[in-house]
Formats: C-alpha cells, sequence, structure tokens
C-alpha cells in the first residue's frame, strides 16, 4: 500500500484563532486549543511559539493565501490552506 491510495493526505487541520490553536486531523474528534504567542512576524513568515512547550515553535512561510511548515528533522513540508470544514 502507498500513501497514495491509503489516502494519507490532506487530512490535517490547523484552525487558528487570536489566541488559540487546533491541531488535528479531519477523522479524529476536534483536539484541546493550544494558547500560541506570536514571536516574530514578516511579510514573509510568522514564527509561533507555545508557553511552556519549548520545542514546539512553528515558523509559517506564506505562500499565497496558504502556508507552509518545514520540519527540519524530516527534510520537508505540510501545506495548509483555507479550506471549509463539512
Amino acid at each position: 500500500m502507498s500513501a497514495l491510495s491509503d489516502d494519507f493526505f490532506g487530512h490535517m487541520v490547523h484552525e487558528w484563532t487570536c489566541t488559540e490553536l487546533r491541531a488535528g486531523f479531519d477523522r479524529d474528534s476536534p483536539p484541546d486549543a493550544v494558547a500560541y504567542q506570536v514571536a516574530e512576524q514578516s511579510a514573509e513568515s510568522l514564527l509561533v511559539t507555545f508557553p511552556g512547550e519549548e520545542e514546539a515553535d512553528l515558523r509559517l512561510i506564506w505562500e499565497g493565501e496558504c502556508y507552509k511548515i518545514r520540519f527540519a528533522e524530516r527534510q520537508y513540508h505540510e501545506y495548509f490552506c483555507p479550506t471549509e470544514l463539512p
């Protein structure tokens, strides 16, 4: 089986408010919200930190209406674009 035939991609959802993030899979129950802070902001990217979670910083890199997050330990990006949830 491959990731494509197993319908692996496109199921991670980020739901942002002004102060919290919910991140999980569309197949699961909604996850708990986690507080975040904006540490750096530019026209190209946004660095988000999570109080008490030193290793969880996320740099969102803008690409049009979408953003990507690079995972250095895995050498790839995950892309997120606005969508309507069912």
